[in-house]
């Protein structure tokens, strides 16, 4: 399975497979790792006789014998902060591999969802094959392995944290009122309510907030739980935004041991000008909108956050 890696779980009636893609050498630096997989999939491939197909067990055998690098940091975030720039910056490194929201580590850890009987240790296996295969070794430089997780994903934060006790927890952040604004223009599937299940969030199905409260009411769901974090793990770094992406880099270098030399620190400084998303772009951003009454509890939990913050920065 050199070069082939899983990229989704679907469920049916008969159970979970795993569907696989050959990677065709192709490096990963789209803002997405969903854009990665469809520009791997309208490669022309050779004829093939069956589906790439496996069950949840066979990815877990085959990942046994896979020459991988295993995750050097986790990078939180709670969207619209910068974290894509960031994982791209990573991504610059040739000895870094930088994955930005792999669509299958969401599915595994949102299987038990889907799929009764699924428990805690058995997503735990599932999802360390998975990261197995998504660090091989494909050209011989790798060294380091950057996960950019889904916003959602610090609600895993606790099985996350049991498989990977030594690798530091990067939690990225941004003022609520900023980060409320972007998905008021543009909604992310977070924010729009039914798209990931409520649970996730810790929203009982008799009190989802309103459609228009909703994307305040997760920013805050991610806060509280940064301060829970923050607050408890030694292993974990916050990242305000605002500190711009240089410093960003520079704290991320002295957590992770990892040295930027003058050509790559050159080539990150010039990424910074442009959109994280539409790597062409100049970026620019302008705020127009007062924080909603709704935001309220999000800008209290964000100075809570700062605060933590400042310690650790001070204390270190």
């Amino acid at each position: 399975m050199q070069g082939w890696i899983p990229y989704k779980i679907t469920v049916d009636n008969d159970g979970a497979l795993c569907h696989w893609i050959d990677t065709f050498s192709i490096r990963y630096l789209e803002p997405f790792f969903a854009e990665t997989i469809s520009k791997m999939r309208s490669i022309p491939r050779r004829r093939i006789f069956c589906l790439p197909v496996s069950s949840l067990e066979m990815m877990k055998e085959w990942a046994t014998v896979i020459d991988h690098v295993s995750p050097t940091s986790f990078i939180f975030h709670i969207s619209r902060c910068g974290s894509t720039l960031l994982s791209q910056l990573l991504g610059l490194n040739e000895e870094s591999i930088s994955l930005s929201e792999v669509p299958i580590f969401d599915d595994i850890l949102r299987l038990r969802y889907k799929l009764p009987g699924i428990t805690e240790e058995y997503t735990g296996e599932l999802l360390q094959a998975a990261m197995k295969f998504y660090g091989q070794k494909r050209f011989g430089t790798e060294k380091n392995m950057f996960i950019k997780t889904d916003s959602w994903h610090i609600h895993f934060y606790r099985e996350l944290r049991t498989l990977y006790p030594d690798v530091p927890f990067l939690l990225l952040y941004r003022a609520p009122a900023e980060v409320f604004e972007s998905h008021v223009k543009l909604r992310g599937t977070q924010t729009v309510p039914g798209l990931i299940e409520p649970e996730v969030f810790g929203f009982a199905n008799d009190g989802i907030p309103d459609f228009h409260s909703f994307p305040a009411k997760v920013i805050a769901s991610y806060l509280t739980a940064y301060i829970t974090v923050a607050s408890t793990d030694s292993l974990s770094v916050l990242l305000n935004y605002n500190e711009g992406m240089t410093a960003i880099m520079d704290k991320i270098a002295r957590v992770t041991n990892i040295k930027y030399d003058t050509a790559l620190r050159q080539k990150m400084e010039e990424r910074t000008g442009y959109h994280s998303k539409y790597p062409g772009t100049v970026f620019s951003e302008q705020r127009d909108m007062p924080p909603p009454e709704c935001l309220w509890d999000a800008l209290d939990l964000y100075n809570q956050v700062e605060l933590l913050r400042f310690n650790q920065t001070h204390c270190t």
